[in-house]
């Protein structure tokens, strides 16, 4: 029985650390214009609120061309 604790320990251990090492701490970042905060990446998209020039966004993350960002607003997001 103790051959089987330990490894299972440690695999809780791993389990705790994973997801706070593989999720990326959110970015503030500033606007430069007036800015619609949209719910998909394009312009067919509805739009849930417009940051205004200097607006903190918080970006959770990006595409990979940076084309769309996971942002927040106040209490939008989009």
């Amino acid at each position: 029985m103790t051959l089987f604790r330990a490894p299972l320990a440690i695999l809780g251990l791993l389990a705790l650390a994973l997801p706070a090492a593989a999720q990326p701490r959110p970015a503030i970042a500033y606007t430069t214009a007036n800015l619609n905060m949209r719910t998909g990446p394009g312009t067919n998209y509805p739009v849930v609120a417009t940051v205004p020039r200097g607006g903190g966004v918080t970006i959770f993350g990006c595409t990979p061309d940076f084309t769309w960002c996971d942002a927040a607003f106040t209490n939008a997001r989009g």
